[in-house]
């Protein structure tokens, strides 16, 4: 159902656990035959609906604009104009969307995650559910940090994959964006070396004086 390999690129935040030790990069990922299955995955239409289902969802909830003000803190996106911007004070929000997949295939999510909280305090849960199994977890509390690309490698057991993003954040708010997932590339062939090609082209000349003496005889 999830196969657990976490990796983060670039510096992680401070007391970022995303997984239980170092992990290999996932193999560079391929472009999806119909694009991105995540839908709205930039947030750029404006709104996390309908793709998206947001619950319980508050006042500082929503797909923001970059540099409009959220309560005490500044919009900021990863790509284009908009990022969803969540986290409740006392509660958890739950972002998800069920995600078109084919049963087997494995995956690499992909999202970035940026997080604001000057005095380093309270609580800030982060978590990531693939198929209903916790993939991605941040400890809390967490420092302000910008945006990091968080990949995840993950297999779906359907045709359709529930998606989901948990999140509390008590002092301020936890930014979302560029959601998608993509196939990875297979394994780069390694080019035989030059012995290799000296025993392959010594193979076929002794094949080709065998095939000669043979004819010899038969003449």
């Amino acid at each position: 159902m999830v196969v657990a390999t976490f990796v983060v690129l670039g510096s992680l935040p401070a007391h970022a656990t995303p997984g239980s030790g170092p992990a290999p990069t996932p193999p560079a990922p391929l472009g999806l035959p119909h694009g991105n299955p995540v839908l709205n995955g930039g947030f750029e239409t404006g709104t996390y609906a309908p793709q998206w289902t947001l619950t319980p969802g508050g006042p500082f909830d929503f797909v923001c604009k970059a540099g409009a003000t959220i309560g005490a803190t500044t919009c900021i996106v990863h790509g284009g104009l908009y990022a969803m911007s969540f986290g409740l004070d006392g509660a958890t929000d739950s972002l998800s969307q069920n995600v078109a997949t084919v049963a087997g295939q494995s995956y690499i999510l992909s999202f970035f995650l940026a997080n604001n909280n000057p005095l380093d305090q309270d609580t800030t849960t982060f978590q990531v559910f693939w198929d209903g199994g916790l993939v991605y977890s941040l400890p809390s509390p967490q420092p302000t940090f910008p945006y990091h690309q968080v990949l995840i490698n993950v297999t779906a057991s359907t045709n359709s994959t529930p998606l989901t993003f948990v999140a509390e954040n008590d002092p301020s708010q936890w930014f979302l964006d560029d959601v998608s997932l993509t196939i990875p590339a297979p394994p780069a062939q390694p080019v035989p070396a030059l012995t290799d090609w000296s025993a392959v082209l010594t193979t076929l000349l002794l094949a080709g004086v065998a095939v000669g003496q043979i004819r010899r005889r038969l003449g």
